[in-house]
């Protein structure tokens, strides 16, 4: 998998360009399989619960969570604030980073080649 590490993004106040470097460490916290280890603050109360309940030996379908790092890697790609008044129009109207793509469709190919899944969205 071909994964660029570098992005240049547009100042949406129009004052030039920053650049947003990503190391591979932080890529592996994007997209986590939610039958490894996972931190509550990066997934979420329910998978977690889930990947404890995997780890524990329960029977738990094959399955994969968007992490926090992801949201805040979109929100910082486009220059979207957490106190911004149109935050819920910035959000809908955000392209989505062609890293976060990219990680996204090869972990569903991977642990679910393919097969329908359900999607869950925390909040």
């Amino acid at each position: 998998m071909r994964v660029e590490t570098r992005y240049n993004l547009e100042d949406s106040a129009g004052e030039g360009s920053k650049v947003l470097w990503l190391s591979p460490s932080n890529q592996g916290k994007f997209v986590l399989n939610t039958k490894d280890k996972c931190e509550m603050n990066l997934v979420g109360g329910k998978a977690f619960n889930i990947s404890k309940l995997a780890r524990e030996g329960f029977p738990v379908p094959e399955g994969f969570c968007v992490t926090t790092k992801a949201y805040e890697y979109f929100m910082d790609y486009n220059n979207i604030s957490e106190g911004d008044e149109d935050i819920c129009d910035r959000i809908r109207n955000g392209l989505m980073p062609p890293l976060l793509a990219e990680l996204i469709s090869h972990t569903y190919r991977e642990y679910l080649d393919g097969r329908p899944c359900a999607v869950r969205s925390s909040s």
